[in-house]
């Protein structure tokens, strides 16, 4: 499972916004918390592109780029995997 996730409350509510924005379903709450409701948004919004995104609940660059976010860097969006 992934844990130790390094964004921060501002990376995570712009990450909300632009989900939100994309209109897949549910609409998440934009705030800042990493929780399973975030996760499963961003889930979805990847298998929705998956032809280009890997399927990971993680924003990388290509997550992000197709979000419509820039500047939050990759040394910020990562995470590391336990087991």
């Amino acid at each position: 499972y992934w844990h130790n996730r390094r964004y921060s409350s501002d990376q995570i509510r712009q990450i909300q916004q632009a989900l939100n924005k994309q209109a897949l379903g549910k609409q998440i709450a934009e705030d800042g918390k990493f929780g399973p409701e975030t996760l499963a948004a961003i889930k979805n919004f990847q298998n929705q592109h998956k032809d280009i995104l890997k399927v990971d609940g993680l924003v990388g660059d290509q997550t992000a780029s197709a979000l419509g976010i820039t500047g939050l860097g990759d040394s910020t969006l990562t995470a590391t995997r336990k087991g």
